[in-house]
């Protein structure tokens, strides 16, 4: 009688086998998480410079509102010393108020026209009164759709003109007086950083200060510490392109 005798299988070379199977695995693995990684960091990247670009852009802006603040003030003065000579010539609040809210709106009229804003509709006043306040030689003011931008500089505050056929706003000062302010319409910025490039556009409200204009009420100093003109001066309409 034959026996059969069991042979034992040849093992031999699968535990490299075995081995390369997860070395291949940990390698793509790798690999993957590194792409990932790499796609994370450019997006990182992507968006930290456009935040540079996006703050870049709202600097000429915050600069012109700070301008603002201070004619808010100026005006404000101006018109609570005028009010006061013709206070007993209202006999309400309300009267008073709307008597100051005029005077406030007519100082910041003036204050433009020092400027040499004398039509609120001409684009040109404007890219040369904008111009002196945002002096900034890195800052290029011109007039959009008729001037050229300066391509050596990378801020570019774009004066909006008054499209008279389709009656499209354009940069200008405008009363708003059932809301009690007054507004500058239409500023553009473009800012480039790093190939990155952001738009914002805004408009301004000069808002008429609160005071107590009742009777017997102690009239306001608005020289106090506590008026903060800079909260009366507030961007509008804001919006990024």
């Amino acid at each position: 009688m034959k026996r059969f005798r069991l042979k034992k299988l040849n093992n031999e070379g699968a535990a490299l086998i075995l081995a390369m199977v997860v070395v291949m695995f940990i390698t793509i693995l790798t690999s993957l998480l590194l792409y990932v990684t790499g796609i994370n960091y450019e997006m990182k990247t992507a968006d930290y410079r456009t935040k540079v670009s996006f703050y870049g852009a709202e600097t000429p802006l915050e600069e012109l509102r700070v301008q603002l603040a201070l004619d808010t003030s100026e005006a404000s003065k101006k018109a609570y010393k005028e009010m006061l000579n013709e206070y007993t010539k209202s006999s309400t609040a309300d009267g008073r108020a709307d008597v100051f809210a005029e005077k406030f709106y007519d100082n910041i009229e003036k204050t433009w026209e020092a400027r040499g804003i004398t039509d609120v509709d001409d684009a040109t006043q404007w890219k040369t009164a904008i111009g002196n306040i945002l002096s900034n030689p890195e800052y290029d003011v011109y007039i959009e759709g008729v001037d050229s931008q300066d391509s050596s500089k990378a801020y570019h505050i774009a004066i909006q003109p008054y499209d008279v056929f389709t009656g499209v706003q354009g940069t200008t000062l405008k009363r708003e007086e059932s809301r009690g302010r007054m507004l500058l319409l239409r500023i553009k910025v473009y800012y480039t950083e790093d190939d990155f490039l952001s738009i914002v556009v805004t408009d301004y409200a000069m808002e008429v200060p609160e005071i107590d204009w009742s009777a017997g009420a102690a009239a306001v100093d608005d020289t106090r510490n506590d008026v903060h003109f800079e909260g009366y001066a507030k961007y509008l309409n804001w919006e990024k392109q």
